[in-house]
């Protein structure tokens, strides 16, 4: 008769070898022979196929609670050697979930609403970084994945929203690296009428949240920022940041931008801005960060700030990136679905 299943688990004892495979049954297989060669070759996992001879009586002869088999012929489909394979800590993934779950906790006791921005647009964000790119083969639209969610978060919270926040995926179409992925989530909050002191101190909670741990903090400026050496278990908060074309902040009268970086282990893994409120400061900055032909939907929020748009502070978080620094990992550390997974190595 013949067998198939995936090996749960592998026992060796007294020159017989146990393997223990799970299909609709739970079944024991026994091998008595090359015992050496099958301990070498298979792992947890293997997907195996072979005949077998029942223990008709299964009368304890091999010391196991499970109905015994011995082996006759063995075919192997090693998970080692699949295209692709799911190589995951489990206690990461938890941590990462829990994570959330915590922060979400947090900002709804300040009284944050959760939207849900969409992924889709017709419209291209301007930013140097390059867009997926679809088409809507009903009407033969071409559209893209978003790069931010800042847009439409923007467009909220001209629209009345006066605290909100999504976590959700993001997409830009470029290299991967050890600090980027072109899919990624982030938390972005965004807050009509918040200050900047206020903005950096929900930021510190948040990575106290994240973190689980008290951190040391130092407020420095970005001029004496870039001349020193960063020590490994600081926190930095870095302002007066100098106004630039990529630079899509509201700038202050000394033609510093109204911003500020946490920066940890010389990473930055949060970016507080002021939104833009002046409509012809906005427009000179979409034209000098290079404005898309595929302007599209878009345009709502220029028509928005045109009519009045409220002062907004927003704070773009990357989760991952504070637990992956913090705790000496990588960031695919905590990825099951790794974008290698497309092709990658």
């Amino acid at each position: 008769m013949n067998i198939c299943g995936k090996i749960v688990n592998i026992k060796s004892k007294s020159n017989i070898l146990f393997l223990l495979i799970k299909n609709n049954n739970i079944n024991q297989i026994v091998i008595k022979n090359n015992i050496n060669y099958y301990l070498t070759n298979l792992n947890i996992g293997d997907v195996i196929n072979c005949k077998v001879i029942s223990d008709k009586n299964n009368n304890g002869k091999y010391k196991t609670e499970y109905k015994s088999f011995e082996l006759k012929n063995l075919n192997v489909i090693s998970k080692n050697n699949k295209n692709y394979k799911i190589n995951v800590n489990k206690d990461n993934v938890i941590k990462y979930s829990n994570t959330k779950y915590e922060i979400r906790k947090y900002l709804h006791k300040l009284g944050y609403l959760e939207v849900d921005p969409p992924i889709l647009t017709n419209g291209e964000v301007s930013s140097k970084s390059e867009s997926f790119s679809t088409l809507y083969s009903k009407k033969d639209i071409k559209l893209y994945l978003r790069k931010t969610m800042d847009i439409f978060l923007r467009m909220y919270s001209c629209s009345g929203f006066n605290k909100i926040y999504s976590i959700g995926k993001c997409y830009r179409n470029e290299y991967i690296t050890s600090k980027y992925k072109p899919e990624f989530e982030m938390l972005s909050i965004f807050s009509n009428y918040l200050s900047k002191n206020k903005a950096i101190k929900i930021a510190i909670n948040l990575i106290k949240i994240i973190t689980s741990k008290n951190i040391k903090l130092k407020f420095i400026d970005e001029k004496n920022y870039s001349k020193i050496i960063p020590k490994e278990n600081v926190f930095y908060i870095v302002s007066n940041y100098h106004n630039t074309i990529n630079s899509y902040c509201a700038i202050l009268e000394n033609n510093e931008t109204n911003e500020f970086k946490i920066k940890y282990k010389n990473a930055t893994i949060v970016h507080g801005v002021s939104e833009i409120c002046d409509y012809n400061e906005y427009t000179k900055k979409l034209v000098n960060q290079g404005k898309k032909d595929d302007y599209g939907e878009l345009q709502i929020l220029e028509d928005l700030i045109n009519s009045g748009a409220p002062q907004c502070y927003n704070l773009g978080i990357s989760i991952i990136r504070i637990l992956s620094l913090y705790n000496n990992l990588k960031i695919k550390d905590y990825d099951i679905f790794s974008f290698d997974r497309l092709g990658g190595k």
